[in-house]
């Protein structure tokens, strides 16, 4: 039996269907706040804004940084100095951005 290749639509469905149903709400918002704002600064200052602006607890929102970060959405500390979206990352806060499809609610 040979691999069938996805489409670049049917491969966004996926995406869009592991959003929908594995990620949670602060993850969402963490990741359409990158993608909507473009940031350019640290994941510390970042997590202080975040909190400011949702009332999260900074644990809270370093658990899901980091949470993002080892599922390959994001971009911090080690390599990076600056927070910042990965490619898949990128792909995912513009979908979470523009609400361009039912089912991820934020």
């Amino acid at each position: 039996m040979r691999d069938k290749t996805l489409s670049f639509d049917e491969n966004i469905n996926h995406l869009r269907n592991f959003v929908s149903q594995r990620l949670n709400k602060k993850e969402k918002i963490i990741l359409k706040e990158i993608a909507k704002n473009n940031f350019k600064f640290s994941a510390t200052k970042f997590v202080s804004l975040i909190c400011e602006n949702y009332g999260f607890s900074k644990t809270c929102v370093w658990y899901n940084l980091r949470k993002l970060r080892n599922s390959g959405f994001l971009d911090f500390g080690n390599s990076s100095k600056k927070l910042c979206l990965t490619k898949l990352g990128e792909l995912l806060g513009g979908e979470l951005k523009t609400n361009r499809y039912k089912g991820v609610r934020i």
